[in-house]
């Protein structure tokens, strides 16, 4: 069949590697045109490969940059990426979302990775149900930080909550480290009466 759609495949382990291009190429109207073991070699790969959607295992164990990572700098780019993962987490899924993936796929649910594929290239977008529970409760969230937190406490806390230290976020918002010593503190206060972990 003309004009599959083309994946690639981003994941380190063996085992996965064989078994996902495996199943995804027995489909008439899909295929693996290659498959990478880490971040950086995906990101240089998009640059000359012809491709339609992005598979990427978020957990990617010897790479440089993570999954997360090679998603939001994918995702930017203008690729569609679907994460790929074992993992079961909500601030992993929901990580996921945030860093641009146009959908969330458990290893295991097989059959499922075939229709996001298909989705994804045709951009129709049905949210897995591994992810849409997470993106219900995170949009409530999302909610409820809007009216507990300033737009200053809210520019602190998506910095905390992308791993950055106290340094860092003063660099980033060009302010004392004390004084983001105190907006730490004060978010922290209004998020615990909301009973949000930060």
């Amino acid at each position: 069949m003309e004009n599959k759609i083309r994946v690639i495949l981003v994941e380190d382990e063996p085992f996965w590697q064989k078994n996902i291009s495996k199943y995804i190429n027995k489909e008439n109207d899909i295929e693996v045109v290659r498959i990478i073991d880490n971040g950086p070699d995906a990101v240089e790969a998009t640059k000359s490969l012809e491709f339609d959607v992005i598979l990427m295992d978020i957990n990617l164990s010897r790479a440089n940059l993570d999954g997360l990572m090679a998603i939001r700098v994918l995702s930017q780019a203008g690729h569609k990426v679907i994460a790929l993962t074992a993992i079961k987490e909500q601030e992993v899924i929901a990580q996921s979302f945030k860093s641009g993936a146009v959908n969330f796929i458990n290893k295991s649910s097989l059959v499922d990775i075939l229709r996001a594929i298909r989705d994804a290239h045709m951009n129709q977008i049905y949210i897995h149900p591994d992810g849409s529970e997470v993106l219900r409760k995170e949009y409530l969230k999302e909610i409820r930080l809007s009216k507990v937190l300033t737009p200053s406490e809210r520019q602190v806390y998506d910095l905390r909550s992308r791993g950055l230290n106290k340094t860092q976020i003063a660099g980033q918002l060009h302010k004392s480290i004390s004084t983001i010593k105190k907006q730490i503190r004060f978010v922290k206060d209004k998020l615990k009466e909301q009973g949000i972990s930060f």
